[in-house]
């Protein structure tokens, strides 16, 4: 760091010339009489935790109160709760080849419940009985009948819903495009609406 300072006439009192440090805040230099600076005082510098940390909670102070728990979490490790906060569905009158369907909304309380849950409604359904054992307090099943044309507006779920870290959806469908999971979670109020072949998933209008 290079900083140039002018001598300063006996008796006129001028301000100490600053220099940006490495974290980018300005340091004061002293300068003498015969335009010699002296090195800043140096103050211990931060761990990489400590640093990482009151950055997020400055931006969350910027960005509001509510932003202070999210940070916790991403900070401690502990994921996010569920954006989601209610959902319908709707079935369309040849939906899964004109079929009943079955679809399970699982809803998941732990980040290691999530790792083991299969990616297909086939797979959650051949091995939910092991799962549930598994799995135990840390998930909640929520399962639907779907025949033809039916509506179910609002889906019943939990009294603890809130607290789900994740909400997926495992429809057992026949046509190998309607099989995936259905990731709910960051969704505020989903449609899902079953086609013939698939699943449609939307927001809901305000």
């Amino acid at each position: 760091m290079v900083v140039q300072a002018r001598p300063v006439a006996k008796g006129i009192k001028q301000p100490a010339p600053q220099a940006l440090g490495f974290s980018g805040v300005a340091v004061e230099v002293a300068v003498d009489a015969a335009g010699h600076t002296a090195a800043p005082a140096t103050q211990n510098r931060p761990t990489w935790l400590h640093t990482l940390t009151s950055t997020l909670l400055t931006a969350s102070l910027l960005t509001g109160c509510g932003t202070v728990a999210t940070v916790k979490k991403w900070v401690y490790g502990d994921p996010p709760r569920t954006d989601l906060r209610g959902m319908r569905v709707l079935v369309d009158t040849d939906a899964n080849g004109n079929t009943a369907t079955a679809m399970d909304v699982v809803l998941v309380y732990s980040a290691n419940g999530i790792a083991m849950l299969p990616k297909t409604g086939p797979d959650w359904f051949s091995q939910k009985t092991a799962l549930l054992a598994t799995l135990g307090p840390t998930v909640d099943v929520v399962p639907l009948q779907l025949p033809p044309a039916a509506v179910v507006d609002p889906v019943p779920l939990p009294k603890r819903y809130r607290d789900a870290v994740g909400i997926y959806a495992f429809p057992n469908y026949i046509d190998a495009k309607g099989q995936p999971v259905l990731d709910l979670t960051r969704y505020r109020k989903p449609t899902l609406r079953l086609r013939s072949g698939d699943i449609q998933v939307g927001e809901a209008a305000p």
